[in-house]
């Protein structure tokens, strides 16, 4: 029996975790322009901010550090 190489398989996880990283932010600003009530955007970013965290945490290698980073920007 042959080793199985996942090489194809990492890169596309790593292209959609790169892909939802990067949409998260763009789609909170949009939900916050169409919602009007403060508590719901209050909501919306709390929510928002802790699935693109949850994203990095669990698709990338990044550092504790750098994730508070990203979040806090």
């Amino acid at each position: 029996m042959g080793v199985i190489q996942y090489t194809g398989l990492k890169t596309a996880a790593k292209f959609l975790i790169t892909l939802l990283s990067s949409m998260l932010p763009a789609l909170s600003v949009l939900a916050l322009y169409f919602e009007g009530d403060v508590l719901k955007r209050i909501g919306i970013m709390i929510c928002m901010t802790f699935v693109f965290a949850a994203a990095l945490t669990f698709g990338t290698s990044a550092k504790r550090i750098e994730i508070f980073a990203a979040t806090a920007a």
